[in-house]
């Protein structure tokens, strides 16, 4: 808004250009999260089955 003042321009269309541009910027965001969760290997959020324990070593 600053700027806009600067150069003899209404606030207000600073402030909207403002809230504007962050619009833009989260939707870039989102549309890179949801591109990024498209991509992700299946299943790869769910919990691995845990390992077996070793086997005990044979007595002497």
């Amino acid at each position: 808004m600053l700027i806009f003042t600067a150069l003899g321009l209404d606030p207000t269309k600073g402030l909207s250009v403002g809230v504007l541009r962050r619009i833009r910027e989260l939707s870039w965001s989102l549309l890179g999260l949801l591109i990024l969760g498209r991509f992700q290997l299946p299943g790869g959020l769910r919990k691995r089955p845990a390992a077996a324990p070793p086997a005990p070593l044979p007595a002497e």
